[in-house]
């Protein structure tokens, strides 16, 4: 397939074809997608009242700078995550028309999370059900913090953790994974990864739902494409069917994923028909050094240094992050800090100084041992709510708050 080099300032002649944009770091991906969105706004003839722009991307920060650059234009554009546009339409407006297939309490349904239940009572009574008495209650734990849905071989979903389960000798029942699901549908709560499959499911069940969303957003972009999992891209392509036009951004070498379910080369291979193909060479974020050093590691998508600066060896430091962090703002006084890392939980204790002793999954422990789903509910959520607006993040936490 030929590609085409262009630059994120570049507005594509065509808004009515489905494509691909390949992009390295520094490149300005972003600011290529909001270009394109700015360009369908002022040229589409088929965006009405009722018709929009959907804008996926990975994380609420993306959201929210893509939101500030862009504006919402009188709602026009449908600017979120993958599995905050999946609930909002596709898993709330039709879950109840398929929960009772799946033991699913759709009338307690109050949105999704990270869903892990650990308590005793509960693994006890998951153990008697599945006929597994003699598993280890810490390797079950361990079993379901891995759990995710995948495509099995004839293209039905199942839920399996990324590789085979075993608790000391004995395997753990593959049957007993679907029960652990039923077990929390029945109390009306979702893990996120359900979301995923509650859309997919709905659209395979019911075909009008995926006319409606068709007729709802007829552009699709996808923001950092190499971090979609195989049922993401499954639904994608199901909406690019027909009326819907797709457009993906991203960089096959960024991908942090991989737990997820993304999978190596699923941008580049990543086909519909009619597809166009780009690549941005530029890199406006680095230093000559870093950008050769790139091209050496990547040479399938080799970047030209834009802001042609030439730095001193880059310093690593190995130890204890907060004495890192104590270094850095002693070393370097005059310019802004930033930090980043893989998870919230890292970000958030360097905000309040806290090195070693974190606990990772506090609040998922907690409600796991909550027998009351109303308090446990009501306690997640005021947490969240709190912890969103200490970031700046007020529209979550306001999401959060009820």
């Amino acid at each position: 397939m030929p590609v085409e080099i262009i630059n994120a300032d570049c507005l594509l002649s065509d808004i009515e074809q489905h494509f691909k944009v390949l992009a390295g770091p520094g490149a300005g991906k972003t600011r290529f997608l909001v270009n394109h969105l700015k360009n369908i706004l002022n040229n589409s003839r088929r965006l009405r009242i009722q018709r929009r722009i959907a804008c996926i991307t990975f994380t609420n920060v993306a959201t929210e700078t893509i939101l500030k650059r862009v504006g919402d234009h009188g709602g026009r554009l449908e600017i979120s995550t993958i599995h905050s546009f999946l609930y909002k339409y596709l898993v709330k407006p039709y879950v109840h028309l398929i929960a009772a297939d799946y033991d699913l309490n759709a009338k307690e349904i109050g949105g999704h999370d990270e869903i892990l239940f650990s308590g005793y009572q509960f693994l006890k009574d998951w153990k008697s059900a599945t006929s597994q008495n003699y598993l280890d209650d810490k390797d079950i734990v361990k079993a379901f913090e891995k759990l995710r849905w995948k495509f099995d071989a004839n293209g039905s979903l199942i839920p399996a953790p990324p590789f085979p389960q075993k608790s000391k000798t004995y395997n753990f029942k593959n049957e007993g994974y679907l029960i652990y699901k039923k077990m929390i549908w029945k109390q009306g709560l979702l893990h996120h990864d359900d979301v995923l499959f509650f859309s997919f499911e709905i659209i395979r069940k019911l075909p009008f739902a995926l006319e409606v969303l068709r007729a709802q957003f007829p552009y699709f972009l996808v923001d950092e494409f190499q971090d979609t999992s195989p049922i993401q891209i499954e639904i994608l392509k199901r909406i690019s069917a027909k009326e819907t036009i797709v457009g993906i951004v991203g960089d096959e070498a960024q991908s942090i994923y991989k737990f997820m379910g993304a999978a190596p080369g699923q941008l580049e291979n990543f086909i519909l028909p009619g597809i166009v193909s780009f690549e941005i060479k530029d890199n406006h974020r680095s230093s000559n050094q870093i950008v050769e050093l790139l091209n050496l590691v990547r040479p399938k998508l080799k970047q030209d240094a834009k802001r042609n600066a030439s730095q001193s060896l880059i310093q690593v430091l190995v130890g204890d992050k907060i004495a890192a962090l104590r270094w850095a703002e002693a070393s370097y006084s005059d310019i802004e800090l930033v930090t980043l890392s893989r998870e919230n939980m890292t970000a958030n204790s360097l905000k309040k100084n806290i090195g070693a002793g974190v606990h990772k999954d506090l609040l998922a422990e907690l409600k796991g041992k909550d027998s009351n789903s109303t308090r446990r509910r009501v306690i997640s959520n005021a947490t969240k709510a709190i912890e969103y607006a200490k970031m700046g993040y007020y529209k979550d936490s306001l999401k959060n708050n009820r």
